[in-house]
């Protein structure tokens, strides 16, 4: 069982561990167009500026 101010457990960590790269890949680009679907217009620009001086 989860602590409430747990994110991750060993587990979770282990079951990533335990997987493939080609899988590991998808879900984080899975996780990229999430982010971009809900994150602000003027946050998705910040971010942009920060990429472009190497952050």
């Amino acid at each position: 069982m989860k602590k409430k101010d747990e994110l991750v457990n060993l587990e979770d960590i282990k079951a990533y561990m335990r997987m493939p790269a080609k899988d590991k890949l998808c879900w984080l680009e899975d996780m990229e167009k999430f982010l971009r679907k809900i994150t602000p217009v003027e946050n998705r620009e910040i971010w942009e500026k920060l990429k472009t001086k190497g952050f």
